[in-house]
């Protein structure tokens, strides 16, 4: 099965990314309530980096007639991402990090 879907994300990279990611992800339920859906977090760990992405499933990246409509769910996703994500992020302290199992 071909599964089509497309993602808008915010892509955590550098030193403390990881950090950074964990740290979000401990805010996930308040995160996503302001977002308004359910997000990937994707920690990646045999990366550098982390993501968090806003996904939609079942569409057709090559249908050009619904590009307009793709573009438009990917702006705006992107900017509620940025809108939600990005004061978080710029405001954590990695020495926040307490490294204790999520319960």
């Amino acid at each position: 099965i071909n599964k089509k879907y497309m993602w808008a994300s915010l892509l955590l990279s550098g030193a403390k990314a990881k950090t950074h990611f964990k740290l979000l992800h401990k805010d996930k339920v308040n995160v996503e309530s302001e977002f308004g859906a359910e997000l990937d977090w994707q920690e990646l760990p045999a990366r550098k980096r982390s993501r968090i992405a806003f996904v939609r499933e079942d569409v057709d990246i090559k249908d050009e007639n619904d590009w307009e409509k793709q573009h438009l769910w990917l702006t705006e996703s992107r900017e509620k991402l940025h809108q939600v994500l990005y004061q978080r992020n710029m405001t954590l302290n990695a020495d926040d990090y307490d490294s204790e199992p999520e319960e």
